[in-house]
C-alpha cells in the first residue's frame, strides 16, 4: 500500500538533511506517536502492483533523478510492516534499470528487517520512541531490535525530544546501556508546524552542545511548515 509518491524535495531530517530526494511513504504503522506529522498519510492509501509503481516512476521521470544521485527515502508509518514486497520492488527496479538508488529507510525500530534488505539499503534512519511519544513502551520499546541496527555503520539514530527530561530518558535508556554508540545519536526537536519548531529548537541545540552530540533539524517545517507532500 502506498499512501504517497512525491518528489523535487529535500530530505528533511537526520544526517543526509538537504539532500535532493524522492520520498514514497509506504501505508500503516506499528505504533501511534502523539506528535505523528503524516498520520492521516499513512492511515490511507493506494494498492499498486510493482508494474505500476515502475510506470509511474519512469513517466513522472523519477528513475532519472534516482540515477542523477537523488535519494529514494522510504517512509511511513513502518515501512518493514511491507519489506517482503518492498524486497520484490527493489528487486524487479535494479533488475529494469541497471542499477540501485541511494535508498534512505525510516525506522521504527520495532521489527527486525531481513537480511536481503539490509544489504540493498544505504542509510537506516532510526527513531526509536521515547515516553513523550504517548506510545505504550512495552510496544515501542524493543531493545532486541535496537541492538540489532546498532550494528551497522550505516545506522543511525534520531531522537525526537523537547527538553532535559526527555533527554534524560535518552542518556539513561540507550546510551549509558551501550545500546546506542553516542555518536550515532541525533537530537532532533518534537514540533510538526514551523511555531512550534522555532520555539523549542534552541533548547534542543543547546542541549545537543552540551552534551557534545549532533543536533538534527526538520527542514522540511522549517521551509514549508506544515504543507505535505514536500
Amino acid at each position: 500500500m502506498i499512501s504517497e509518491l512525491f518528489y523535487d524535495t529535500i530530505q528533511g531530517e537526520g544526517v543526509w538533511t538537504g539532500t535532493p530526494a524522492v520520498f514514497m511513504r509506504l501505508s500503516g504503522c506499528t505504533l501511534a506517536c502523539a506528535y505523528c506529522d503524516s498520520k492521516q498519510t499513512w492511515k490511507s492509501g493506494g494498492k499498486f502492483s510493482h508494474e505500476q509503481l515502475l510506470g509511474m516512476m519512469q513517466s513522472f521521470g523519477i528513475v532519472e533523478r534516482l540515477s542523477n544521485g537523488h535519494h529514494l527515502v522510504i517512509t511511513g508509518g513502518s515501512p518493514l510492516l511491507q519489506q517482503t514486497s518492498l524486497i520484490r520492488f527493489l528487486d524487479r527496479f535494479r533488475k529494469r534499470y541497471k542499477f540501485t538508488p541511494f535508498i534512505e529507510v525510516e525506522n521504527e525500530c520495532t521489527i527486525i528487517p531481513k537480511a536481503r534488505l539490509l544489504h540493498m539499503v544505504s542509510c537506516w534512519n532510526n527513531s526509536p520512541k521515547l515516553i513523550n511519544s504517548g506510545n505504550d513502551m512495552d510496544i515501542a520499546y524493543q531493545p532486541d531490535v535496537i541492538g540489532f541496527m546498532s550494528k551497522f555503520s550505516n545506522s543511525w539514530f534520531k531522537f525526537v525530544i523537547s527538553d532535559e527530561n526527555d533527554y534524560k530518558e535518552v542518556e539513561e535508556r540507550y546510551i549509558r546501556t551501550g545500546l546506542v554508540r553516542k555518536d550515532r545519536v541525533l537530537l532532533m526537536p518534537m514540533a510538526a508546524d514551523r511555531h512550534t519548531l522555532q520555539e523549542v529548537q534552541e533548547r534542543v541545540i543547546e542541549i545537543a552542545c552540551f552534551k557534545n552530540l549532533r543536533y538534527c533539524t526538520r527542514l522540511q517545517i522549517e521551509v514549508w511548515d506544515v504543507k505535505r507532500c514536500v
